[in-house]
């Protein structure tokens, strides 16, 4: 991978622009390709993953909102962010009480 300096200007850019990416990672700006969307079908179970994670993705700021305080232990304790945990314990139905590093129950 190349490294090149941007100028202030670009630094600030991100986003998508034609076939270009720019963001940021680990603190340094990063333009690459745009990455391509695979045209097949995707198969029911894949389909129901996905509209699973969706739902909990659209509670999980509610979520966040009314347990505050025990997502911002739980994230602390983790190592991860607010709104991970809050999601996290949306998508696998867990109480956010849970002790860190347990296990997801299993489906």
């Amino acid at each position: 991978m190349a490294l090149v300096r941007f100028n202030p200007a670009i630094e600030a850019l991100r986003g998508k622009v034609g076939d270009w990416v720019y963001r940021h990672w680990r603190g340094k700006p990063v333009v690459q390709k745009a990455p391509k969307r695979s045209r097949r079908k995707l198969t029911p179970p894949q389909q129901a993953h996905i509209a699973q994670f969706t739902v909990a993705a659209k509670a999980a700021p509610a979520m966040l909102a009314a347990h505050k305080a025990a997502c911002r232990r739980l994230a602390r304790a983790t190592g991860k962010s607010e709104i991970s945990v809050a999601l996290r314990a949306c998508y696998y139905h867990l109480p956010l009480d849970e002790p860190p590093g347990s296990p997801p129950p299993t489906p």
